[in-house]
């Protein structure tokens, strides 16, 4: 049957639609393919650029970077919060280098550390944590000291492994209420928890094509706290797939993060102290200042219920005018941090009554 002409102008309409649709497909394979190219090279400029200062030390299927500076006992460990890594600490690692041996490391996925497979919660990251002293030869105990969600790391770790711990400095903490705030699913739903499926895996593919590394470039403006060179070190850690993958891990695993610390919240007679920010937020959408200054005033108990974990419990210490993320930076924060870090590091060892350091 001879083909009309409405018949051929389907035809010849489909056949322009299917080459459109294949030189669209190769003209999107090339830019992935130019964009993971290109961001491959820039991650090579950025680690020769901006090599780790301290060796990485296998934990298992990856290694975890770890600088130590400083002499003297017990050694003091930070770690930083959810989007931070070493650099993060290093106003109070400077603060602390002249006076005791202070460490700071990298989880896993974050800094110059290697990412690694397995969950993200704040009990994967304390074990990983103490495979790090023990294989690092890092004398025990030692003094953890952890900002945001790098405190709930502390303070799971100072409840489960009591003898690797002088003493506790918990920098803000989150709230296992505010932890799970936006999560939906029950306290089950939340222990069952295993891994993080999309939102890694889009990370990861974000941060390979150099997506994540673009937007970056065009939206981050810096952060005031840091030099110049300071902020490209850290514009060029947020850039790695494998960060991109470690901080979605971290948030996807918040929730079983927020039972845990829950559940780990007895301290026996490890000396631990909470400091606070005065103006850790603003009010946001709605919100009115008498509604942030109720926040403030339940945060402020869930934190006295935290010390009261311990025997020797201290705080919270409130820091005025600073910020949740200007804590760690501020000079007079600072130098409380590193005050009250030392008067803990100075203590008598608890384990040998007899014995002071």
């Amino acid at each position: 049957m001879a083909s009309t002409p409405h018949t051929s102008t389907a035809r010849t309409r489909r056949s322009r639609l299917a080459g459109v649709a294949r030189w669209t497909v190769i003209v999107l394979v090339m830019l992935a393919l130019t964009g993971a190219a290109t961001n491959a090279w820039l991650e090579r400029l950025d680690d020769a650029r901006f090599p780790p200062p301290g060796p990485l030390v296998s934990v298992g299927n990856h290694r975890l970077h770890l600088y130590c500076t400083g002499q003297g006992s017990p050694t003091v460990m930070l770690d930083a919060g959810l989007g931070g890594w070493s650099i993060g600490s290093e106003r109070i690692r400077r603060a602390l280098t002249d006076s005791v041996r202070v460490c700071v490391y990298d989880r896993k996925g974050l800094g110059w550390s290697e990412g690694g497979s397995g969950p993200n919660d704040i009990a994967t990251s304390a074990r990983e944590l103490r495979a790090l002293l023990l294989a690092a030869n890092v004398p025990l105990p030692v003094v953890v000291v952890g900002h945001s969600l790098g405190a709930n790391i502390a303070g799971y770790y100072a409840a489960t492994y009591r003898g690797d711990v002088a003493g506790a400095v918990l920098l803000d903490p989150g709230t296992p209420e505010d932890m799970l705030e936006d999560f939906k699913g029950s306290e089950g739903d939340a222990r069952k928890i295993t891994g993080c499926g999309w939102r890694c895996a889009a990370a990861v593919v974000a941060g390979n094509l150099g997506l994540a590394r673009l937007a970056l470039h065009l939206v981050f403006p810096g952060t005031k706290q840091f030099s110049a060179r300071e902020n490209a070190m850290y514009l060029a850690g947020l850039s790695r797939a494998r960060a991109l993958r470690a901080m979605a891990g971290a948030l996807a695993f918040l929730p079983k993060s927020a039972i845990e610390f829950r559940d780990a919240r007895s301290f026996g007679d490890t000396p631990l102290t909470v400091i606070y920010s005065g103006n850790t937020r603003k009010p946001s959408g709605a919100e009115t200042p008498a509604d942030v200054a109720a926040w403030h005033a339940l945060t402020l108990d869930r934190m006295r219920g935290l010390v009261a974990g311990s025997t020797r419990g201290r705080g919270p210490l409130i820091v005025p005018g600073v910020t949740h993320t200007s804590l760690v930076f501020d000079s007079a924060s600072v130098a409380l941090i590193a005050s009250e870090v030392l008067r803990l590091a100075r203590l008598p060892d608890r384990r040998s009554p007899s014995s002071a350091r």
